[in-house]
């Protein structure tokens, strides 16, 4: 389908207007590839207001602007480790457990792709420094998963040591492979 809206809509420019609706986000990253005006695209939500009312909606950053999740958890992390300690707002300090866990999972997975370690053998591994992962599985077991700790729940990790744990991830990724850091990094500009 897209081949076909790019080769026979897209590139020959055949539009004034084009609208494209899709619940698929596989299908969304590969619209965001379409040959296209620099500033003409926007993207946008249905909103579900009630029974049987909508509204257009502007589409949310991390859909629009990151082509996966993978890029926005990044991006996300990336702003942890940077940011002045005073500009890691509530958004960041609150989802900062879960963004980090679900980044690693999927990191992990793909420097080591074996049923055969642990996330924990993983991490080990890739950090070499056991101090580290001890760090990033107290933040990502505890503000993860609230489970037996609700009081957890009710107060933010602190914002030194998100940005601590979050330059050790960074950093690591930059010594582990580079190239791949330089590519999320220039994907999340």
């Amino acid at each position: 389908m897209f081949s076909l809206i790019e080769n026979l809509v897209a590139k020959p420019k055949k539009f004034g207007q084009l609208f494209i609706s899709t619940h698929n986000l596989d299908f969304l990253k590969y619209l965001k590839r379409l040959t296209k005006e620099k500033n003409g695209v926007k993207h946008f939500m249905i909103e579900r207001q009630g029974k049987g009312n909508s509204r257009l909606i502007l589409a949310p950053p991390y859909l629009k602007d990151y082509v996966t999740e993978f890029n926005y958890l990044f991006g996300q992390i990336h702003k942890c480790s940077v940011l002045p300690l005073t500009e890691i707002d509530e958004h960041l300090q609150y989802n900062f457990g879960n963004n980090m866990r679900k980044f690693l999972e999927a990191q992990m997975f793909y420097k080591y792709p074996t049923m055969r370690m642990s996330n924990d053998q993983k991490l080990e591994k890739y950090f070499n420094d056991g101090i580290t992962v001890t760090l990033i599985n107290r933040v990502i077991n505890e503000y993860s998963h609230i489970g037996e700790q609700f009081e957890r729940g009710m107060e933010p990790i602190d914002i030194d040591e998100i940005q601590k744990i979050s330059q050790a991830v960074i950093n690591q990724m930059k010594v582990n492979d580079n190239d791949q850091f330089e590519a999320l990094l220039e994907s999340v500009s």
